[in-house]
């Protein structure tokens, strides 16, 4: 079993509509970054945002082939609770342009806990990317390192998982 590279980020901003920034200008990811699991030495780090997966599993396809030993993270912005519906309602509260199945900026997963593990691990499967940046508003972000990334990347990849960062 491969092993999915994942790494945190703080202070990302929320996913909007693709019709909401007009500048057509992807900004540049502005917060804290910190890798859960090791990195590579060999092979460039690579940060890929996507609308959609489908859109990041092409472009990570052409990454690869300008760049086979990249290492490329797809940001998914995340929100997750002890059920869908939770998630989602609290969710709706934090970011108004966020509906179900709205396309937004960047790849965006609302759900259950169990969920986002799962998410991750098929990224990396389904050669979507080598691993996940995972956002999310900070104060849920540092609960769910804690809580679920950390714990869960211990036991599920242990002992080929080597957490760097732990809280």
């Amino acid at each position: 079993m491969s092993i999915p590279s994942v790494a945190i980020e703080f202070g990302a901003k929320a996913p909007r509509p693709p019709w909401h920034d007009v500048s057509g200008d992807v900004p540049p990811p502005t917060g804290q970054w910190c890798a859960l699991t090791a990195q590579p030495a060999n092979g460039q780090l690579i940060r890929l945002t996507a609308r959609d997966l489908g859109e990041a599993r092409r472009r990570f396809e052409g990454i690869r082939r300008s760049d086979p030993r990249a290492l490329v993270l797809l940001d998914v912005y995340a929100y997750t609770a002890d059920t869908w519906e939770r998630a989602h309602a609290e969710y709706q509260r934090l970011n108004s342009f966020w509906q179900p199945g709205r396309v937004l900026d960047t790849v965006t997963y609302v759900g259950t806990h169990r969920g986002l593990t799962s998410l991750i691990s098929d990224i990396e499967a389904a050669g979507v990317a080598n691993g996940v940046t995972v956002q999310g508003p900070d104060e849920w972000l540092h609960d769910v390192q804690r809580s679920l990334l950390e714990p869960w990347l211990a036991h599920a990849y242990a002992p080929e998982a080597t957490l760097v960062a732990a809280s």
